[in-house]
């Protein structure tokens, strides 16, 4: 049962500065000002106090703003900041804040798709101080790479477990799944179709966790309406989602593995693409890296790396940066090698002035590491003979370019099956 706060009873946490939390609801739109309006909820009978959602106007969900709360039943204003991720309650001079401290995350977003684009508006929430009831119907997941930062690859997997879920990742999130698990829906975020053949737009909620804008901003992935759950708080929300009724279709899985698969056993020469990356991963010791630059080889990396799942703490295995940055693959693969592990570059000819002042650099350490460069030179008699190439060059000392015939024209098959690469700004996007 609910009862009403008495007005002492906030007079009394207001002095006792009795933190509070707020709890993601559904709150008032203020389309005109770039103000935060929180309402005091009702005071359950175990004492817990509940606060609702704060909304927020604004361009970016990045974006700095410091604005009032406002209730007729808290004296003066408190003040609310935020710096890009976090939401920090502090007094203005002369009052006596309500909470001193409630941490928000961007992750904790939970609005509809129409309501939390990076160009109208977004809702900030906290975690809750009650469980939210479960709820059945036909939810999607979109697992991103906050999950992997947080350390929350076993929350993603109890969460998906528990609610039969079925979870799609961007490319930063590569491993969070096994290939063959049966809540895995595949790698995204890298073409203009994934969302749509992903089945998003028939899902009654797109469940969000860990997103990076830059891989997937929520206009894209918003066919359908978007609840957010941050990656710490995936273990505590297990089994509030539960999967009902008609399996979402996904057309994504099969149109890429019509492409892959065939790729990955291709005799030719020059090497289909996805046979290419196949025997990097054939080769890669465990704990090894593969990373690529944005662009084609970028994006048969993402799509077709074959990668095992992680466990909870490992390094990502496969990295493809999100924004483009010149000599990013062989800079990262640079560093691993230096840290200890086996790691392999990939970048496409010809190589830029970024990436062979790295190598300089390495050739002076110690840091043995390949980059692999694709392009129309290079020499293989047959595609049997490019996974031998490259074990070789791992094991010889310091860095080592070994520069491969690939058919770089079959990219189009990804972009017949998925539409155009919308990551980094599209294959043609400068640097």
């Amino acid at each position: 049962m609910l009862v009403p706060i008495p007005d002492e009873r906030v007079h009394e946490l207001a002095r006792a500065r009795e933190p509070t939390r707020l709890v993601p609801r559904l709150g008032e739109q203020l389309p005109q000002r770039r103000k935060i309006l929180a309402h005091l909820g009702r005071e359950r009978e175990d004492g817990l106090l509940n606060v609702t959602e704060v909304l927020v106007e604004g361009r970016r969900r990045r974006a700095d703003f410091a604005c009032d709360v406002d209730h007729p039943q808290v004296p003066n204003a408190a003040r609310l900041q935020h710096r890009g991720g976090g939401v920090q309650q502090t007094p203005p001079r002369g009052c006596t804040a309500l909470a001193e401290r409630a941490p928000v995350e961007r992750d904790h977003v939970r609005a509809h798709a129409a309501q939390a684009t990076g160009r109208s508006r977004c809702r900030l929430g906290v975690g809750t101080l009650r469980r939210v009831a479960p709820r059945s119907g036909r939810f999607t997941v979109l697992a991103g790479p906050g999950v992997i930062d947080a350390g929350a690859i076993a929350g993603l997997r109890a969460f998906a477990a528990a609610g039969n879920l079925g979870v799609a990742n961007t490319w930063g999130a590569k491993g969070v799944f096994a290939w063959d698990s049966p809540h895995h829906l595949g790698t995204c975020g890298l073409q203009a179709r994934d969302f749509e053949l992903l089945g998003f737009a028939d899902a009654d909620a797109v469940i969000a966790t860990g997103v990076d804008d830059d891989e997937s901003p929520t206009e894209r992935f918003g066919l359908a309406p978007i609840e957010v759950v941050a990656p710490a708080d995936l273990d505590r929300a297990a089994g509030e989602y539960m999967a009902a009724g008609e399996a979402l279709p996904n057309e994504l899985y099969r149109r890429l593995a019509a492409v892959a698969q065939p790729g990955y056993v291709d005799e030719k020469v020059p090497l289909h693409p996805a046979r290419a990356v196949a025997d990097l991963g054939a080769v890669l010791a465990p704990g090894g890296l593969v990373t690529a630059d944005p662009g084609v080889a970028g994006l048969w990396v993402a799509r077709t790396f074959p990668t095992p799942p992680l466990a909870p703490g490992d390094p990502r295995r496969v990295v493809v940066p999100s924004r483009r940055a010149a000599g990013f693959a062989t800079r990262l693969a640079s560093d691993a090698a230096r840290a200890g592990r086996t790691a392999i570059a990939v970048t496409t000819a010809p190589v830029d002035d970024a990436t062979a002042v790295v190598l300089e650099q390495a050739r002076r350490g110690d840091a043995g590491f390949v980059l692999v460069v694709w392009g129309a030179h290079g020499r293989l008699d047959t595609a049997e003979q490019h996974r031998q190439v490259i074990a070789d060059a791992l094991a010889a000392p310091g860095p080592t370019v070994v520069e491969v015939p690939i058919a770089l024209d079959d990219t189009a098959l990804l972009v017949e099956a998925a539409g155009e690469v919308v990551a980094w700004g599209g294959l043609s996007s400068p640097p």
